[in-house]
């Protein structure tokens, strides 16, 4: 089905007709940008009671990343890469390891717009008085390399609860991948 709805896709960009497959049992087949999920960001307030989020920061981030993919692949509107394919395509580039803490370089988003990536996310959790706030950004990736910022999705986290932060990660993907 995933083969199929790809080569669905390609073909309305090849036709012109965004809406060729949305009149059958398709399910709505439209053409869709490929997104990558970069990183998330840690920021961490130490005049605040420690959270073991932010202790283990390495884990959170890269759990992060995971959540934030298998959220946005539930959108319709977007393509979103699984991580060992956005990996291969580093690795082409000889980035081996992207930091999943930190924001995404000029390197990787080059590497990822030769492969036709067009929109990347990525984001930041930052301890807060009330607990932390989770921000997910969407960036267009400009023919020159650049970026330039779509959307936003902020939420609260007020627990230091892995299950938590990682079902907020997901839902907040899913939501920002989803609004037109």
């Amino acid at each position: 089905p995933a083969l199929l709805e790809a080569l669905q896709r390609a073909l309305c960009v090849a036709v012109g007709d965004s809406a060729l497959y949305t009149r059958n049992d398709s399910g709505g087949v439209r053409p869709a940008p490929l997104v990558a999920v970069t990183s998330i960001e840690l920021r961490n307030n130490p005049s605040l009671p420690n959270w073991e989020l932010f202790d283990d920061a390495i884990a959170t981030s890269y759990s992060g990343v995971l959540a934030a993919i298998t959220g946005g692949q539930r959108s319709r509107r977007s393509i979103v890469l699984d991580l060992d394919t956005r990996d291969s395509m580093y690795a082409l580039f000889k980035l081996y390891e992207p930091e999943p803490g930190m924001p995404p370089s000029r390197e990787e988003i080059a590497a990822l717009a030769y492969f036709g990536v067009e929109a990347i996310v990525s984001g930041m959790l930052e301890r807060t008085n009330d607990g932390a706030t989770l921000e997910l950004r969407l960036y267009r990736i400009a023919p020159d390399g650049s970026v330039q910022l779509v959307a936003r999705r902020r939420r609260s986290i007020g627990d230091d609860s892995r299950v938590l932060y990682l079902t907020t990660v997901a839902e907040t993907a899913e939501e920002l991948l989803s609004a037109p």
